[in-house]
């Protein structure tokens, strides 16, 4: 018997969502890593136009997965692919 592996769900841009990391808040070089970009790139876009699901515990930034996942999905769909 085949039973189908659970990977979660593919959003519209083919971000593979895996439900078990829905909740997640990650660093970052945690976010960076993740979407294959550098930690000052991300900075920058942090600093002049924000970053959903971005909040900051002391002087480090922190981010919700599942809030930067969907802004990205929803910015691909609506055709300029970036945040």
């Amino acid at each position: 018997m085949i039973v189908p592996l659970d990977v979660g769900a593919m959003t519209p841009s083919g971000l593979i969502f895996d439900n078990s990391i829905a909740n997640e808040i990650l660093t970052l070089p945690e976010i960076a890593a993740r979407l294959k970009v550098s930690v000052s790139g991300l900075r920058k876009v942090l600093r002049r136009q924000g970053i959903p699901g971005a909040f900051k515990v002391g002087q480090q930034w922190r981010f919700r997965w599942a809030t930067l996942v969907a802004h990205l999905s929803s910015a691909k769909e609506a055709g300029n692919g970036t945040t």
